[in-house]
């Protein structure tokens, strides 16, 4: 198994959670509802993604008044940055599997099936995502991708 299978966290694996997460990337207090507009989900979602990470001892919670203010704490920090690596890597891999398929890749005749519009475009974007690998940032407050023609 690669080793990046490993470092997936499974409760990161939500896109409301790793986002939240990675707002907090800089272990600085963040109030609850700047979070929840920059992600652009209801508070309520938030609110019950934020639980589970805090009780698994990834983000810490305190009060300030009427304002309650998320921070991600160390541990959270490190398992964010392992994911975000993780990710990178497959992200890569599916690259590589896209690039190698389309190159092995037969014509299809006519009449006899293809696959469809919505997996073909799905293997497009993948591709272009990996494109540039030395693009992709280890950071895990950074990962961005460089486009190529």
């Amino acid at each position: 198994m690669p080793d990046y299978v490993d470092s997936l966290d499974p409760l990161l694996m939500p896109p409301v959670r790793l986002l939240g997460a990675t707002m907090l990337a800089d272990l600085r207090w963040r109030h609850f509802a700047t979070i929840a507009d920059a992600i652009g989900v209801d508070r309520a979602t938030l609110s019950t993604d934020f639980r589970r990470l805090r009780r698994a001892g990834y983000l810490e919670v305190r009060r300030d008044g009427n304002r309650t203010l998320w921070r991600l704490t160390n541990h959270g920090h490190e398992r964010l940055a392992d994911h975000l690596d993780a990710l990178r890597d497959v992200i890569i891999r599916a690259g590589q599997l896209a690039r190698d398929t389309r190159s092995r890749r037969t014509p299809v005749p006519a009449g006899t099936g293809s696959a469809s519009p919505a997996s073909v475009s799905a293997g497009r974007h993948a591709l272009r995502e990996t494109r540039g690998r030395e693009g992709l940032s280890s950071s895990c407050t950074t990962v961005t991708t460089r486009q190529h023609p």
